[in-house]
């Protein structure tokens, strides 16, 4: 009602109506639209980057998966049936050369080795790019991450963590954020599919967080994404000591290369919360 905008007077109606069309008439432009964060400007270029040609479309099979909403009330605790992790895990099983993860967090707890153990004797490539300690905003889970580091790259899994410092530097992109840290979480299998969605590969994600990612089978876009995964420039690249029984990180290469005995960029406050902390709580906190 007119009345809710303009005070009602000794004016009728219709003529108050009438003002305030005229008074709408003459009013410039609305606001700029300051709800968008800074950090997510970007991304609100997407319609006009396409119409620019900047960006284009690809045609693409894609089948959404979703965790069952009971998964809050902890049923599936001891059950994956029905949940992302278990879609993942099967799609991830059926590989056949080559497997390339991308998670903040990475905890594969003991299906997730014996998936990596089965596809090691298959003869399949594996790669993950996750946090490094220095990038992590979870240093305890990254503890949790550490008690598989060791055992992973002796199956023959290829181990990369995301300096703060280097994505700066590199083309990786949207992967980051300005802060240094790595969010997005990717699965390509075969450079043929790729799961992309909101699961961590941890126990939290696993157990009780609600997950959503979605299946796209295109080998177009598993090899857009797989270029702009810019492991040696952005990351330390993890080997096993000559003893296999500890790790050390390496970044550059030839005569630059830099190999450091302990997680790089790490304070020592960081360094206690993963190695201490990360040890002494259950791994399904993590």
């Amino acid at each position: 009602p007119v009345d809710t905008v303009v005070r009602p007077g000794a004016a009728p109606a219709a003529e108050r109506c009438d003002a305030l069309a005229a008074a709408l008439e003459s009013t410039g432009p609305p606001p700029v639209d300051r709800t968008v964060p800074p950090r997510f400007a970007r991304y609100s270029q997407v319609p006009a980057d396409l119409d620019a040609g900047r960006l284009r479309m690809v045609a693409a099979h894609a089948e959404l998966r979703v965790d069952p909403v009971d998964k809050v009330a902890g049923s599936r605790l001891n059950d994956r049936h029905g949940t992302v992790r278990a879609f993942v895990g099967e799609f991830t099983r059926a590989a056949h050369s080559e497997v390339v993860a991308v998670s903040p967090y990475f905890v594969p707890g003991k299906l997730g080795m014996e998936t990596i153990e089965m596809l090691s004797r298959r003869g399949v490539r594996m790669r993950v790019l996750t946090n490094s300690l220095a990038a992590t905003d979870e240093p305890v889970v990254y503890g949790g991450y550490l008690r598989y580091v060791v055992p992973m790259m002796r199956l023959g899994l290829e181990l990369y963590e995301l300096s703060p410092s280097l994505v700066r530097q590199s083309r990786l992109g949207r992967f980051g954020n300005s802060q240094g840290m790595l969010h997005a979480k990717i699965l390509i299998v075969d450079r043929a599919r790729v799961f992309v969605g909101s699961l961590n590969i941890d126990g939290r994600s696993e157990r009780y967080n609600t997950e959503i990612g979605l299946l796209i089978d295109s080998p177009e876009i598993a090899g857009e994404l797989l270029d702009m995964l810019d492991f040696g420039n952005s990351s330390y690249r993890l080997r096993l000591t000559q003893d296999r029984e500890g790790v050390e990180w390496v970044s550059g290469s030839d005569e630059g290369q830099r190999v450091y005995a302990r997680e790089p960029e790490a304070d020592r406050w960081t360094e206690f919360k993963a190695h201490v902390l990360g040890k002494l709580l259950p791994e399904n906190w993590l």
